[in-house]
């Protein structure tokens, strides 16, 4: 689903502090999906430069919206 939002440009992806301390800068949404497509699931958020979105993906596999994400994930479920 994530790759269907439109993020703009650079996003940042990150994870819960306890798993994984680093942020990461990435160019485009497209990027996010090829990350992701290579790794076994695993809780994550990406937001973008501005913050006007927080997406989540948890560990119950729910996706989580908040700013301009919110009614963009509600559509979805």
């Amino acid at each position: 689903m994530i790759a269907d939002f439109s993020l703009g440009n650079r996003v940042t992806f990150f994870f819960d502090r306890e798993s994984e301390s680093v942020m990461y800068s990435v160019a485009s949404c497209g990027d996010v999906v090829k990350i992701l497509s290579e790794c076994p699931g695993f809780v994550f958020y990406l937001t973008d430069e501005d913050f006007d979105f927080l997406l989540c993906f948890n560990d119950h596999d729910y996706l989580i919206g908040a700013g301009s994400a919110k009614d963009w994930v509600k559509k979805r479920e």
